[in-house]
């Protein structure tokens, strides 16, 4: 899961390519190394760049790492939760989804250890914490609307508790979560399904 870019205002877009090396290099190191013992200095011989070049783009080892999370968060927030439902229906919407989530991590064996040092550095860092807030508010608003769709489109009957069963969904991945980045071994679509299966049986409409 490299890092994927959204141009900052301000930022020239021959520093686009810089900007995007160094995000990634800092993904890369804060996996193998963890945030305390990656350097400035780690990066430069990563990137075969020197310092000015690096504080040219961020302010700080703490900017680059919280850059990272930011652009993380915004792939979270582009996406348009139709295109799930676009050319399946509901339940498979749902299933799909939750896969695409899986399939972030399953497909990049160093996004969990991002992940759980962002855990780590939120008990120190405040700025960190603040993201992580709002990397949490807005999984949940994805879930939210992902099941607040189901109602509106009347595939979930008038009874469906959206504030419940979005708490339920939002621990399941956030339970999935755990287990890429604790290494716990566990069928995690097969949990998935099994979820959803359930929930939308029993409240079809």
């Amino acid at each position: 899961m490299y890092v994927k870019l959204y141009l900052p205002l301000g930022i020239e877009r021959r520093d686009m390519k810089t900007r995007e090396k160094i995000l990634n290099s800092m993904y890369k190191l804060v996996s193998i190394h963890g945030y305390d013992k990656t350097t400035i200095s780690m990066i430069c011989r990563d990137l075969s760049i020197n310092k000015p070049s690096i504080y040219y783009c961020f302010s700080s080892k703490e900017d680059i790492f919280l850059t990272v999370f930011k652009e993380m968060i915004c792939d979270i927030e582009s996406h348009d939760i139709i295109d799930y439902f676009n050319n399946s229906n509901y339940k498979n919407g749902l299933l799909e989804a939750g896969y695409d989530f899986i399939n972030e991590y399953e497909n990049d064996n160093i996004a969990s250890k991002v992940i759980f040092e962002f855990y780590v550095q939120s008990n120190r860092i405040e700025s960190v914490n603040n993201l992580l807030t709002e990397y949490q508010r807005i999984s949940m608003k994805l879930t939210k609307d992902l099941l607040t769709y189901g109602i509106e489109n009347k595939h979930l009957s008038p009874d469906f508790d959206l504030k419940l069963n979005s708490q339920i969904i939002g621990s399941i991945l956030y339970g999935i979560e755990m287990s890429y980045i604790f290494n716990i071994p566990q069928d995690n679509k097969k949990i998935w399904k099994t979820i959803i299966d359930r929930m939308v049986e029993s409240y079809e409409k």
